[in-house]
């Protein structure tokens, strides 16, 4: 403010000294109106009230505007409230704080970073308040502003020695967990088993308190991780991979196929992508299709499945008259059944086609079988999104759709990548079944 006041009071004790009094005004009214227009004004109208003072008019004005947040009223209370009386320190560790608090901020808005730490997508502008409220001991049931009132309380506690001035409170508090969160981030099997635990609950305050326990002990990361561990195991410690059943238990099977693709990436040592899509966001795909849909009356999809399937049929005729398999024949039928489909799709009844329809899937599923469809063998793990764009197709139709989807950049699991590349399967005679 004293800046301002000295600029405004220079610029004008100058234009006093070189012009004439009278062309003053002038002067001062060229700056504002000029043809540069390097002023602005925010102009409000308000009704005349004798009564009212220019506070309540304020009040009035700004009533109903976005609030500060928590994050944003401990920035100024950081900069701007400083206890230590040399101007140039205050500076000095004011810029210090300043320049880190943004470089935190700055890796926490980066959602690779972010959504192995928090699944929720109701969050914080300023998502370094997430630190704040681990520090604060907010839960979920406290009133507006508690973040900032309970560290507002711990700066003033003259008697708290650790918390008397800013610095130290940024450093031992705030930087050590944002270190910790760095430190968990760069160890990718950390990074995948932790993102784990919150894809289902929050518990990476929980883990903070448990890595401060083991530091404290002077126990090592190996310590660390292993508890980790150890919590994914009581996670999924009761699920019976063969009693899971598709439809009855769809949220321990989307579990362990995550956890699946988890450990993968982890033998891998890549991360698994947690920002891509949160827990409510993943679908379970059968590999083998459950049923062929039923199109009713929408010819447009019946005429697209029947071209998806040709080529596949097509495939599966070529890959056995070149090793003189007899199911060549059986195929053939097949692929005649699904083009008389396809050329007279017009001219049939929905009831007509799903006729036809059952007669093709009941011969496919001679060489698929019907056995244990449900169960885990033959389900795995695909977005919401590439579930649509995959459809109830058969194997090899899925598996030409999935390879398209990874080439215009879409994200396919790696395990769902897997099985339908017959990377499970130790002696594949073809890629089509």
């Amino acid at each position: 403010m004293k800046n301002a006041y000295d600029t405004i009071k220079d610029w004008f004790e100058k234009i006093s000294t070189e012009k004439k009094d009278d062309a003053l005004d002038n002067e001062f009214a060229t700056l504002i109106v000029g043809k540069n227009h390097l002023v602005r004004f925010i102009w409000y109208e308000v009704e005349a009230d004798e009564n009212m003072t220019s506070e309540e008019i304020f009040t009035r004005i700004n009533v109903g505007k976005i609030p500060l947040t928590d994050a944003e009223l401990i920035k100024s209370k950081l900069l701007f409230n400083a206890k230590i009386e040399n101007s140039e320190e205050q500076y000095l560790k004011q810029l210090e704080i300043g320049n880190e608090w943004d470089s935190i901020e700055k890796d926490l808005q980066n959602n690779n970073f972010w959504r192995f730490l928090v699944n929720t997508k109701d969050e914080n502008i300023n998502r370094i308040e997430y630190i704040f409220d681990y520090i604060s001991g907010k839960n979920n049931n406290e009133e507006e502003y508690y973040t900032f009132e309970t560290i507002d309380k711990m700066l003033k506690d003259e008697n708290n020695n650790i918390f008397k001035k800013e610095k130290i409170f940024w450093d031992t508090k705030v930087k050590s967990c944002y270190r910790i969160f760095k430190e968990w981030y760069n160890d990718i099997e950390l990074y995948n088993y932790i993102g784990f635990l919150n894809f289902y609950s929050n518990r990476t305050y929980k883990l903070l308190e448990e890595y401060f326990d083991l530091l404290e002990k002077h126990s090592d990361k190996q310590e660390f991780k292993k508890l980790v561990k150890n919590l994914i195991i009581k996670e999924i410690g009761n699920i019976e991979l063969e009693e899971l059943t598709y439809g009855e238990d769809d949220d321990k099977i989307k579990k362990i196929l995550i956890l699946f693709n988890i450990i993968t990436m982890n033998k891998i040592s890549q991360r698994f992508p947690f920002e891509k899509c949160g827990k409510k966001d993943w679908s379970i795909e059968h590999i083998h299709p459950r049923n062929i849909k039923k199109f009713g009356n929408d010819k447009e999809k019946w005429k697209q499945w029947c071209e998806d399937e040709y080529i596949t049929i097509q495939d599966f005729i070529n890959e056995f008259s070149s090793r003189g398999d007899k199911k060549e024949n059986k195929y053939k039928i097949i692929l005649e059944k699904i083009n008389n489909m396809r050329i007279n799709i017009d001219k049939k009844s929905d009831d007509e086609l799903q006729a036809e329809l059952q007669i093709i899937t009941e011969l496919m599923e001679e060489e698929y079988g019907v056995d244990n469809i449900n169960n885990i063998a033959n389900l795995t793990l695909l977005d919401k999104d590439s579930n649509s764009l995959i459809g109830n197709n058969f194997f090899d139709t899925k598996r030409k759709k999935i390879i398209e989807i990874e080439k215009e950049g879409g994200y396919i699991p790696v395990c769902t990548k897997n099985v339908f590349l017959k990377f499970y399967s130790k002696n594949p005679n073809h890629i089509y079944f």
